[in-house]
C-alpha cells in the first residue's frame, strides 16, 4: 500500500508540476555550463599571462643576442683589420727574404762551369760526388715564389684562427682518434 500511495503522489505532482521536468534539467545544464565557462576564462587568463611573459622574455633575449652579435661583429672586424695589416707587413718582409735567399742560392753558384762536352757521370747514381757537397734542388723561380706564398697563407690562416679562438669566436674541438693510433 505505501508504494501505491507513493506512486499516486508522484503522478499527482507530475500532473501538477509538469514544467519541473523540463526546468530542472535545464537549470542543471545552465549551472554546469556557467561553471565550465568561468573555468575556461580562468585558463584563458592564465594562458594570456604566460604568453605575455614569453613575449617579454623573447624580446629581452633578442635584444641580448643583437648586442652580442654587434660585439662579435666589432671583434671580428678588428681581427680582420689586424690580419690585413699584418699580411701587408709580412708579405713585404717575406718577399724581401725570398729575393735575398734566391739571390744568395743561385743554381749557377752550385753548378760547375764546364766547357762543351759530355758531363761526367757520378760513380754512384743518387749519391753526391763528394761528401761535403750539399743536396741541391733546382726549381723555377715562379714555383719558389708560389710555394712561399702558400706557406705564408697557411701561417697567416693559423694565426687568424688562433685569434678567433682567443677572442671566443671559435672553439677547438679535440682531434679525432684514428684507427691504428
Amino acid at each position: 500500500m505505501p508504494i501505491a500511495l507513493a506512486l499516486d503522489a508522484a503522478v499527482t505532482l507530475f500532473k501538477r508540476y509538469r514544467i519541473l521536468i523540463v526546468v530542472v534539467p535545464m537549470a542543471l545544464a545552465l549551472a554546469w555550463q556557467t561553471y565550465q565557462v568561468s573555468r575556461w576564462k580562468g585558463r584563458e587568463a592564465k594562458a594570456q599571462a604566460t604568453i605575455a611573459q614569453m613575449q617579454l622574455a623573447s624580446e629581452k633575449a633578442r635584444a641580448k643576442q643583437i648586442a652580442l652579435n654587434q660585439t662579435n661583429q666589432e671583434l671580428s672586424q678588428r681581427i680582420a683589420t689586424d690580419a690585413t695589416l699584418r699580411h701587408a707587413e709580412i708579405a713585404a718582409a717575406t718577399n724581401r727574404a725570398v729575393s735575398d735567399y734566391a739571390s744568395r742560392h743561385r743554381v749557377q753558384d752550385y753548378c760547375r762551369r764546364s766547357g762543351p762536352g759530355v758531363a761526367a757521370v757520378p760513380s754512384g747514381p743518387g749519391t753526391p760526388d763528394s761528401p761535403e757537397q750539399d743536396d741541391i734542388l733546382a726549381i723555377p723561380r715562379q714555383d719558389f715564389d708560389s710555394l712561399t706564398k702558400d706557406a705564408l697563407r697557411g701561417a697567416e690562416t693559423r694565426v687568424w684562427l688562433i685569434d678567433q679562438i682567443n677572442a671566443g669566436l671559435a672553439v677547438v674541438y679535440p682531434e679525432p682518434k684514428l684507427s691504428g693510433e
